[in-house]
């Protein structure tokens, strides 16, 4: 299994779905690559940025990520990856450093979580939908279960079939504050509107998950 995980907007809940699929990959007993390359909204720990995300799926892989795979670029302004490089005086992301990492990777599993949504541009000339192109990697579109999300998530299955990347899977990811009735709505809407199959995910059953993305029907 091979994946871009993009999300309709930021704080969606990329990284919780994309450490679910990490974690239950490693119990299946595969090797499993859970990256984020760009960080933005990073805080300042013993005398470096630290990204929180980045950790995350790091310890959710197994912990055996070092160096870059631990993440490459990390931006303390919470806001687009090219925008918090010129507002910190650093260098933007460069996409084809990270495709090459991605092509690189050998294990089973890869998982590469962007940041925000497809449109946020990552250098002066590239979004987060040509990275996926350049990693070339199918695309988990995450986003909200609760309200907004038919509008979000419909705009982003246009951006990605503008692109002409392929669609993995979609996933409503439920928080507690949001009823299982109105994730339940979303997801019949979104399949009705565009005929591609969605999965409610509230972290209860990962292998479910992992199911849908075996015989999503997109």
């Amino acid at each position: 299994m091979k994946l871009f995980v993009t999300g309709t907007d930021t704080g969606v809940g990329k990284t919780f779905v994309t450490t679910a699929i990490a974690q239950a990959c490693v119990a299946a007993g595969k090797s499993v690559l859970a990256w984020k390359p760009i960080e933005t909204g990073c805080d300042i720990v013993a005398g470096r940025l630290f990204g929180a995300d980045a950790e995350a799926l790091a310890h959710a892989a197994g912990n055996w990520q070092t160096g870059h795979l631990r993440g490459m670029y990390f931006y303390q302004k919470p806001a687009a990856p090219y925008v918090a490089a010129v507002d910190q005086g650093s260098p933007p992301p460069n996409p084809t450093e990270i495709a090459k990492v991605v092509a690189g990777a050998g294990q089973n599993v890869v998982l590469v979580e962007g940041a925000g949504g497809l449109r946020v541009p990552v250098d002066q000339s590239t979004d987060m939908a040509n990275l996926a192109k350049a990693c070339a990697l199918p695309v988990l579109l995450v986003a909200r279960a609760g309200l907004g999300t038919i509008n979000h998530t419909i705009l982003s299955l246009d951006a990605l079939a503008s692109e002409d990347l392929t669609l993995a899977g979609i996933v409503l990811s439920r928080t507690a504050d949001v009823a299982p009735a109105i994730a339940a709505s979303n997801k019949s809407e979104i399949e009705r509107l565009r005929g591609k199959s969605v999965h409610v995910f509230d972290g209860t059953d990962s292998i479910v998950l992992l199911n849908y993305l075996a015989t999503a029907r997109l």
